[in-house]
């Protein structure tokens, strides 16, 4: 695995990449805080269907409507059809605006908001091993790697919470702690590298696992007598991965296959027996890193503060996996190295 990158953008390629980045975040933040609201406020949704009620019943009653005011007020000068056909407007302007408020609420929530998500979208299937082409690449000493990565993770996670430097801190906490928390992925494109994203994660403590797996810790949280520094580990939390867009339809380019090679690297290699026991646990923060989790076998028991699901995967008992968290073993055994 290359501990370098080769390739650097230089200055003149990189600000049209920082202008593009800043802007996706701003609007990845703008469609978050207007989902949250949406989510938050639902309840409006009955009163958007009153009003659908409303509109339908205008336009489908407008006549008889009419003619029973000619009935009940002799003296009304206006004529009946004249009546009708106002209120027909005023129904179908009742519905097609809450329709189309309708429209773009489901529209923000299940689309747009879904093109902010860090995982890319689709089966995970192929090979269990790595492409030649993707590469994850270490962080130390690279201070330029440390600092794409921290750009990375603002760009995927700025509209869940978080700034920049608060990113900056916590991930310079876990790699220092650990050197293989944090991972630069590349991808080879003819003579150079591609930095398309990166994964994080941290071999914990059983006690920190604990408190995670039950809602009580966030991995921001997480000390560094949290994190074991060196070595295997038996309790893994799977804290970040982000691929960026371009990349992300690319059939070599799998999370799962990335996301096995990472935790590899905290784990004995082939020819020594797997620890016992070993558990992987994970928040589901976004719509496609809930899917992925539930793709690969892990089940979910507990939410945390921020009422997000919490993931777990204990690959100890072969014998009672599912299929799906055994084929995710057999990925994973496949990832160690010789």
């Amino acid at each position: 695995m290359p501990c370098m990158i080769c390739f650097r953008r230089t200055k003149t390629m990189q600000f049209p990449l920082r202008i593009a980045r800043a802007i996706k975040i701003r609007v990845s933040q703008s469609v978050m805080k207007l989902t949250s609201t949406l989510q938050e406020h639902h309840q409006w949704t009955y009163f958007g269907y009153s009003f659908v009620l409303v509109g339908l019943s205008l336009g489908w009653f407008a006549d008889p409507i009419s003619k029973s005011l000619h009935h009940w007020l002799p003296s009304f000068q206006t004529p009946p059809d004249r009546i009708a056909n106002f209120l027909e407007k005023i129904g179908h302007v009742l519905t097609i605006s809450v329709a189309a408020t309708g429209m773009v609420g489901s529209l923000i929530l299940f689309a747009i908001r879904r093109s902010f998500d860090p995982l890319p979208r689709g089966a995970e299937s192929g090979q269990p091993t790595l492409s030649p082409k993707v590469h994850l690449n270490s962080v130390i000493p690279d201070r330029e790697a440390f600092q794409a990565v921290v750009e990375f993770g603002e760009e995927a996670f700025a509209a869940w919470g978080g700034t920049l430097d608060e990113r900056r801190v916590v991930y310079e906490k876990f790699v220092t702690t650990n050197p293989d928390s944090l991972k630069l992925i590349s991808y080879r494109t003819g003579a150079r590298d591609d930095q398309i994203g990166f994964s994080c994660v941290l071999p914990i403590t059983e006690g920190a696992f604990q408190k995670y797996r039950l809602g009580k810790l966030d991995s921001w949280e997480f000390a560094k007598d949290d994190i074991v520094p060196s070595g295997a580990s038996s309790f893994l939390c799977l804290n970040a991965i982000f691929v960026c867009s371009p990349y992300r339809k690319k059939p070599d380019v799998r999370g799962v296959q990335i996301l096995c090679r990472h935790v590899a690297c905290f784990l004995p290699r082939k020819a020594e027996p797997m620890p016992v026991p070993l558990f992987l646990v994970a928040e589901g923060l976004t719509t496609e890193g809930r899917r992925f989790l539930k793709r690969h076998g892990f089940e979910s028991f507990y939410i945390n503060k921020d009422h997000n699901p919490i993931f777990q995967l204990d690959l100890s008992r072969e014998a009672l996996l599912n299929d799906r968290a055994a084929q995710f073993r057999r990925y994973l055994l496949a990832s160690r190295p010789i």
